[in-house]
């Protein structure tokens, strides 16, 4: 008998930028077992490949997925779509560096990205994550300086991370189909943003009158007040929000949620701002 290690198959495709043509890439990742003689492949030729792929998860395809693409640096877009078993992305995502538009869209399952997304700061400017199921973003998100565009329609999202204008080439967001009720002022100092999807979001259907507002989500990564910059109190009973409609990008008479850390700051934002906020604040419990 020839002893039968099996091997498992990762494949993800690969398009090269500015290409006509779709390069398939196949990583070949041994299992290791202990050699032991064959009973069931005793006509298999020596040197054959045993292709085991129902013993790997979505999760494990998708990492090998990732592993391949970092051994290809002529490969700059990376698409991995219909991993329907995958909660969240590998870590490894961060070694992609060389990428410039980055799919991970249409994975049913997916609640979670890594704040590691980070690193891909340096080319990334195109970014979709629509058709998941985030409820969050991470912080790491809003420093991919050179994003352009960020797809992030049919999702879960509530709220924004508010140090979207870190993003500062970014000309194209969709927020379609989420639970937002209202925008960061950071939005506001994206001076590039020329389009911004926001259908079928609850905070089309506001008007002057916000007394339908029970509560405001707060990032979790809102620390400093928006207007003067301050930590915001730790007592959730402390946190003061108001609501402004400004322009935004393509958009008229958004709503734009201002986290404040008191009430001196809610007064001084209502006497300085050309657009006098709705003069309705609240107080957030969590």
């Amino acid at each position: 008998g020839i002893p039968c290690l099996p091997f498992v198959v990762g494949r993800n495709k690969m398009t090269v930028e500015g290409g006509e043509s779709t390069a398939e890439s196949t990583q070949l990742v041994t299992k290791e077992e202990n050699a032991v003689e064959s009973t069931t492949n005793v006509d298999q030729p020596a040197g054959e490949l045993v292709v085991a792929e129902e013993e790997q998860t979505d999760l494990d395809r998708l990492h090998d997925a990732i592993l391949i693409a970092t051994t290809q640096p002529y490969n700059k877009t990376f698409v991995a779509q219909y991993y329907h078993d995958v909660n969240s992305i590998p870590e490894q995502i961060d070694q992609l560096k060389q990428v410039h538009t980055l799919h991970l869209d249409n994975n049913y399952n997916l609640e979670e990205i890594p704040d590691s997304i980070r690193e891909l700061a340096a080319n990334l400017n195109e970014l979709k994550l629509g058709y998941n199921r985030l409820t969050s973003l991470p912080a790491g998100l809003c420093w991919l300086r050179n994003l352009r565009v960020l797809v992030l329609c049919n999702n879960r999202l509530d709220c924004i991370p508010p140090d979207l204008h870190r993003m500062e080439r970014l000309e194209t967001l969709d927020l379609s189909s989420n639970q937002i009720k209202a925008l960061p002022p950071s939005i506001e100092r994206c001076i590039v943003l020329k389009r911004v999807d926001l259908i079928n979001n609850p905070l089309l259907h506001y008007e002057d009158d916000l007394s339908q507002i029970e509560s405001m989500p707060m990032s979790p990564h809102q620390k400093m007040c928006d207007f003067c910059g301050s930590d915001m109190p730790e007592k959730p009973e402390d946190r003061l929000f108001t609501i402004a409609f400004r322009n935004i990008a393509d958009h008229n008479r958004m709503p734009v949620c201002y986290w404040l850390c008191s009430g001196n700051c809610l007064t001084i934002l209502e006497e300085t701002k050309d657009d006098t906020p709705i003069p309705v604040w609240k107080l957030q419990y969590d």
